[in-house]
């Protein structure tokens, strides 16, 4: 069995110990709350030297902003130039088109009424030049059978002038050998 004094000893070191274990704890509350303020202290400087950056950042993003918009400005201007350039030619070319266009409509114009002058002008010759031959045609039949009544009237006095001359030999001979007879005599 242990020493009574022993344990009285230990039973008043009891708050002591308790004591050194509460400051104990105390320091390491002490040193954790140091701690956290050498890291909420870090933690500050930390973000005043990220806002010091992210205001140098702000400031390049700016001036690179503005570096870009004068340099696409600078792009841009020739391009624009060029869209102006090339939409006035568009539009001359355009408007050249339309009046080639309207030009080669007016002489197609033109020339179709010609040609439709023209196809009118050969139907009346066809019409006409028809027109003279059916009547040169009747022409030719009306003198053909006129002709032919002609030749009906010269081939009948052709035979009379044939019978008269026939009579007229006979006549003669007739009168030769009357002649003949009496010079015979």
């Amino acid at each position: 069995m242990p020493d009574p004094t022993l344990r009285q000893l230990v039973e008043s070191s009891r708050p002591v110990r308790d004591l050194a274990k509460a400051l104990q704890a105390a320091f390491q509350i002490a040193d954790a709350a140091l701690a956290a303020e050498a890291g909420a202290a870090r933690a500050e400087t930390l973000r005043r030297e990220a806002e010091a950056a992210l205001q140098a950042l702000e400031a390049t993003r700016a001036a690179l902003g503005e570096a870009l918009a004068a340099e696409r400005e600078g792009l841009l201007a020739p391009a624009r130039a060029e869209r102006a350039r090339v939409g006035a030619e568009t539009t001359t070319i355009r408007e050249r088109a339309e009046a080639e266009k309207q030009a080669f409509d007016a002489e197609r114009g033109r020339r179709t009424s010609i040609l439709k002058a023209l196809e009118e002008q050969a139907d009346s010759a066809r019409r006409a030049n028809r027109e003279e031959v059916a009547q040169l045609r009747d022409a030719a039949q009306a003198e053909s059978v006129r002709l032919q009544v002609e030749i009906e009237r010269l081939k009948s006095q052709a035979a009379l002038a044939r019978e008269e001359v026939d009579g007229l030999r006979a006549d003669y001979r007739g009168v030769q050998e009357a002649a003949a007879k009496l010079l015979g005599r």
